[in-house]
């Protein structure tokens, strides 16, 4: 038996506001190094995981259909419709649908990462800034 060989813990990689509410998005790293098992969503205090197995290209629907349950359970169905076929959940509705994908996509980018055409979220670390080198004074 190996033992796990991870030694981080999870990364807060963005986090923004929706109206009154704070949503803070966690990766949860995997026991193989360099790897993630999933994502945790915080939205107020309120912790929902949500599994890597669908893949990382839907990062930004995965965190959207979770936002839609968190309200669905607090009752903030204004800002909700029903998914199709009917019966089977909610989804945000076009308005909230808009303005939250423009608050994660900004909270992302804002964090050093950038969509890939796959539709993935890579992190891009920007190039530092080095200090310009100070020059004497001549006395």
């Amino acid at each position: 038996m190996e033992a796990n060989i991870n030694n981080e813990c999870g990364l807060c990689i963005c986090s923004f506001s929706i109206g009154t509410d704070r949503i803070w998005v966690f990766e949860v790293p995997d026991e193989n190094r360099g790897f993630i098992s999933g994502w945790i969503f915080l939205f107020n205090c309120s912790a929902y995981y949500y599994s890597i197995a669908g893949g990382s290209e839907g990062l930004s629907s995965y965190i959207a259909n979770t936002y839609a349950e968190y309200l669905a359970e607090h009752k903030e169905f204004d800002l909700l419709e029903e998914s199709m076929p009917k019966g089977e959940g909610w989804v945000l509705n076009d308005d909230m649908s808009i303005a939250f994908d423009e608050e994660f996509s900004h909270a992302m980018k804002d964090a050093g990462f950038v969509m890939e055409e796959s539709g993935r979220w890579r992190y891009r670390p920007r190039p530092s800034r080095k200090a310009a080198p100070q020059r004497k004074k001549k006395t």
